[in-house]
């Protein structure tokens, strides 16, 4: 062995024994102490936990409050108070907005089809006269692409409308709720966007008939013998649908439903229907169009689209 590994050698026992000593040292100085309730046990506790909660909250992930939490809490407290009416006169207007929207859209995609009706009717009544199959393959290829940009152009339109409305609506919520804070009284705000509306465009006319058949009967029951309980029950027979359609949004009935919806939104209390449907929520068909027509009509501000929720339940059906 060289000089120079057996100094190492060495040097490493003597390393390890010192130590060895060092560590038997202070601990039986540690042992004495405590035995002698020289040592503040309660603050060395104190201590280690104040570290391993720093080091926890360093390295774990953090979660804190969501955009969706704080935005249920303002809407839950603003519509119990003084400012409900203004907001319902705002989900109002809203609604007036996309469904005009629709209204033009509908009525362009109707004068486009009517157009491309006659046109094709031409083209085959003058088949072999001054018109071929060929001619009408193309002409049937063309009007089918006029018809999937108008409808695109369209759909985006709505989609910028409806993005635009609900970053509105959510801004000038937690605005109001600021002011509702911050004020013993609550007015409508300078930046309430019932500024952009005419006044018209708020107010209730008289009641509007409703339409669809249906039988409904109210009811009160009283039960217990001596502790009665009394309970109200209505039995409806009508298409479930039909709670869901959105007719005119200055009817009474309609306005009394949004007022009973804003009530009972992120409560315990929320009521719903269940629509079943045989096909897939990749193909929609009926009642599916009918619930997505219904839900185009109306302004909802608080839930996904009915799209992106059908789209996230065909992913879930997919997964082992």
């Amino acid at each position: 062995m060289s000089l120079v590994g057996e100094l190492n050698e060495k040097l490493a026992q003597f390393v390890a024994e010192e130590t060895k000593n060092f560590h038997n040292e202070r601990d039986k100085k540690l042992l004495n102490q405590l035995k002698n309730s020289e040592i503040n046990v309660e603050g060395i506790i104190k201590n280690w936990e104040k570290l391993f909660k720093d080091n926890v909250m360093e390295f774990a992930e953090q979660k804190g409050t969501s955009d969706e939490e704080v935005f249920a809490a303002a809407y839950h407290k603003l519509v119990h108070s003084p400012a409900l009416e203004t907001i319902l006169q705002v989900e109002n207007s809203y609604a007036k907005t996309v469904m005009n929207t629709l209204k033009s859209r509908d009525e362009d995609i109707e004068k486009l089809t009517q157009k491309q009706t006659e046109e094709m009717e031409e083209k085959v009544r003058m088949l072999n006269i001054s018109s071929t199959e060929e001619e009408i393959n193309e002409l049937a290829a063309q009007q089918f692409e006029q018809q999937a940009l108008v409808a695109g152009r369209w759909g985006s339109q709505l989609d910028a409308l409806r993005q635009t409305q609900r970053a509105q609506h959510r801004a000038w919520l937690m605005d109001t709720l600021q002011e509702y804070q911050s004020t013993s009284a609550l007015n409508t705000p300078s930046n309430s966007p019932l500024a952009t509306f005419s006044p018209e465009s708020v107010s209730l006319p008289a009641p509007v008939a409703a339409g669809g058949a249906r039988l409904e009967e109210s009811f009160t029951i009283h039960l217990g013998s001596q502790l009665k309980q009394t309970h109200n029950i209505r039995i409806v027979a009508m298409d479930l649908l039909d709670l869901c359609a959105v007719e005119q949004v200055d009817n009474p009935a309609e306005s009394s439903r949004r007022l009973q919806t804003a009530l009972s939104l992120y409560s315990g209390e929320l009521a719903g229907c269940v629509v079943l449907c045989s096909s897939p929520p990749r193909r929609p068909a009926p009642p599916t169009t009918r619930l997505l027509a219904a839900a185009d009509l109306s302004t909802e501000h608080h839930f996904p689209s009915m799209d992106a929720q059908l789209r996230d339940i065909s992913e879930r059906l997919l997964e082992p």
